[in-house]
């Protein structure tokens, strides 16, 4: 409790300078530069859609840079709730206790022992040496049938190798949504996960381009570059009207 106070009053006091501290594990790169720079070019920014929130990080180091939008979260773990629930305290939004995917129901959640993250691509069972729950699943076109979130303007998904199963249940933002931050990762690090290349081609075929590039993590065991953060606009953005150099 006291190093989780620590570390709340380094960060806060961070924020006030324009800065954002992140673990050494963390993923590296500028994603606040990115952010800034879509802002500084025009980018209209009124809703967000933050899905695997985890503590709200993202979505609190966001809020500095678009601090009037509102921001709709999906995140399955119940021990990330004071996190979120304090965020939420300070900033217009919602929170929807579940994860995301293609359908919605209901689906098996492995954890991690820290809390740090977790997954629906391992399986059930002693097997994936993971804590597990059975959490309920939402598609994003079910909670914009449900008139409960608008179309986002920014829509990120970290979500352990499941972001092409969100994607396939978020049909309604594909094409509308201006801005995509995904996580992918160069290699297979859970059974049926995604390979960087794959996630490229889905959103290609979509409408969307690669923009950018917001994060690198290198694997431990080797250094290898193993994650990146790509992030995506449609083709037709208004950030790519101007193709000069």
């Amino acid at each position: 409790m006291i190093a989780k106070k620590i570390k709340d009053l380094v960060q806060n006091l961070a924020h006030k300078f324009g800065y954002h501290v992140l673990s050494k594990n963390s993923i590296s790169g500028d994603m606040i530069l990115f952010l800034k720079g879509i802002k500084n070019r025009g980018a209209l920014v009124n809703n967000i859609l933050d899905i695997g929130a985890h503590k709200a990080d993202w979505s609190l180091m966001t809020s500095d840079i678009f601090p009037e939008a509102t921001y709709y979260m999906i995140e399955p773990q119940d021990e990330m709730k004071p996190y979120i629930e304090n965020f939420l305290k300070n900033h217009k939004g919602a929170w929807f206790q579940g994860g995301a995917g293609a359908e919605n129901g209901e689906l098996t959640l492995s954890v991690w022992d820290d809390f740090a993250g977790s997954s629906f691509l391992l399986p059930e069972g002693e097997e994936s040496g993971k804590k597990q729950r059975k959490v309920p699943i939402y598609t994003v076109d079910s909670l914009l049938e449900s008139k409960k979130m608008p179309i986002p303007n920014i829509c990120k998904i970290d979500v352990q190798g499941f972001e092409i199963e969100v994607l396939k249940g978020a049909k309604k933002i594909l094409g509308k949504t201006d801005i995509f931050i995904l996580e992918a990762s160069l290699f297979r690090f859970s059974p049926n996960q995604p390979l960087l290349h794959e996630i490229i081609d889905f959103m290609v075929k979509h409408g969307y381009v690669i923009y950018d590039f917001a994060g690198f993590a290198n694997r431990p065991m080797d250094k290898a570059l193993g994650q990146l953060d790509i992030c995506f606009v449609l083709e037709n953005s208004p950030l790519r009207f101007n193709q000069g150099w």
